[in-house]
């Protein structure tokens, strides 16, 4: 196609390409803080304080290749932290096995789930009880139960 004078394509003013990539920047980043603004992180921790949680709803993040807008959803997540063993904590996502893995930093301080109360966070519903806490996933079933003495996951 043969560009007029100074540059612009045929029918189409000079700068005009510029303001569109300009207005479609604009956009994506409206849509990705937007996003992220939805996100959201709240921790737990059980009346001993041996564990503690924290949820990560879905979130936006930005990813510089593999998606046409640049933007990526992650899914909601749940890990637990069993404080007296060093180190270790436990994940869930929503249609996966529970996961013990080894961790190098800490879930934040947040509110206490008291015996006998359950909170539901997303996909997932914990139980606290006496005997320690357990969280599974509503639509997979999977999940795990936490104590001082006992970790399975299921």
């Amino acid at each position: 196609m043969r560009r007029a004078k100074g540059g612009a394509q045929p029918g189409r003013r000079p700068g005009e390409h510029r303001t569109m990539s300009i207005a479609l920047a604009v956009v994506v980043l409206c849509a990705a803080t937007a996003a992220t603004a939805e996100a959201r992180m709240r921790s737990f921790h059980t009346p001993s304080g041996n564990i503690a949680c924290l949820y990560r709803s879905g979130d936006m993040a930005a990813v510089l290749a593999r998606s046409p807008i640049g933007l990526r959803s992650s899914p909601p997540a749940l890990r637990c932290d069993v404080r007296s063993l060093n180190d270790t904590a436990f994940t869930l996502d929503r249609g996966h096995r529970g996961k013990r893995v080894h961790v190098t930093d800490a879930v934040p301080a947040g509110r206490v789930l008291a015996y006998g109360s359950s909170l539901r966070l997303g996909p997932f519903r914990c139980k606290s009880r006496t005997t320690g806490l357990t969280c599974r996933s509503r639509p997979s079933g999977h999940g795990f139960a936490l104590s001082r003495e006992r970790q399975r996951v299921f």
